[in-house]
C-alpha cells in the first residue's frame, strides 16, 4: 500500500513536471518569437535611420552648394554695383564738365 501510494505520487509529480516543462517550452518559444520580432523591428528602424541620415547629408550638401552659389552671386552683384556706381560717377563728371564748358562758352 505504501509503495503504491509512493508510485502514484511519483506519477503525479512526473505529470506535473511534464506540464511545467511543456509550459516552460511554450513560454520560451513565445519569448524567442517576440525577441525575433523586436530584432526585425529594430533592423527596420535602423534602415529608416540610415535613410534619414542619408537624406540629411544630401540636404546639407545641397544647402551648402546653394549657400556657396548665393555668396558668389552676392559678390558678383556687389562688383556689378560698384562698376555701375563708377560709371554713374563718370557720366555725372562728364555731364558736369560739359555743363561747365557751355557756361564758359556762354560768358
Amino acid at each position: 500500500a505504501l509503495c503504491s501510494d509512493i508510485r502514484q505520487k511519483i506519477v503525479k509529480l512526473d505529470k506535473k513536471e511534464e506540464t511545467i516543462i511543456g509550459a516552460s517550452s511554450s513560454c520560451l518559444a513565445e519569448a524567442r518569437a517576440e525577441m525575433r520580432a523586436l530584432q526585425d523591428e529594430l533592423r527596420e528602424v535602423g534602415k529608416e535611420d540610415e535613410g534619414m541620415v542619408e537624406r540629411f547629408c544630401e540636404e546639407s550638401e545641397r544647402l551648402s552648394s546653394d549657400s556657396i552659389r548665393l555668396a558668389k552671386d552676392l559678390k558678383d552683384t556687389e562688383h556689378e554695383e560698384k562698376f555701375l556706381s563708377y560709371k554713374i560717377k563718370e557720366l555725372i563728371g562728364e555731364e558736369t564738365y560739359q555743363f561747365e564748358k557751355r557756361l564758359e562758352e556762354d560768358r
